[in-house]
């Protein structure tokens, strides 16, 4: 295997870490200490995006089509899964965080794409927490590892 060595500076750096984890900022600080220097990172990263991120990794990176879910969250997703983790961090069950979830999704996810256009997906009623735990509880699983991603 052939690699290529590349350097990007500081700047360049933060914005693929922003982009990479769907972080709202980052900050560099170096900080000397004796004769040491360190660097690092600080990414302010929203709650709904840290507990999508473990479900997305907990489901391999694919959605229950076996599509890929994107790195990132949508805009039209942020606001139920940022209620699932408002949810986890009142120090709620994962159960009540997913019925938020469902809430603020008003009950349906997204389908499969309709045959009319790829860009229009079916609107499908989600299974409660019972009926997802009892039909498909790898789903349910990777619901729980977001919850705990976010303790």
């Amino acid at each position: 295997m052939t690699t290529i060595q590349k350097s990007i500076g500081t700047i360049e750096a933060s914005q693929l870490l922003k982009q990479a984890l769907g972080a709202t900022s980052v900050e560099h600080v170096i900080e000397h200490q004796a004769d040491e220097t360190f660097s690092r990172f600080l990414v302010d990263i929203p709650a709904g995006q840290v507990a999508y991120s473990a479900y997305r990794t907990a489901r391999g990176g694919k959605a229950q089509d076996g599509s890929a879910l994107p790195v990132v969250l949508s805009a039209d997703m942020m606001p139920a899964w940022d209620a699932f983790a408002a949810a986890c961090l009142a120090e709620n069950g994962v159960d009540i965080a997913y019925q938020a979830y469902l809430a603020a999704r008003l009950g349906v996810d997204p389908g499969a794409p309709c045959p009319c256009t790829p860009e229009h997906l079916r609107l499908t009623t989600a299974p409660d927490w019972d009926e997802l735990r009892a039909n498909k509880p790898d789903i349910a699983a990777a619901w729980a590892d977001a919850a705990n991603a976010l303790k």
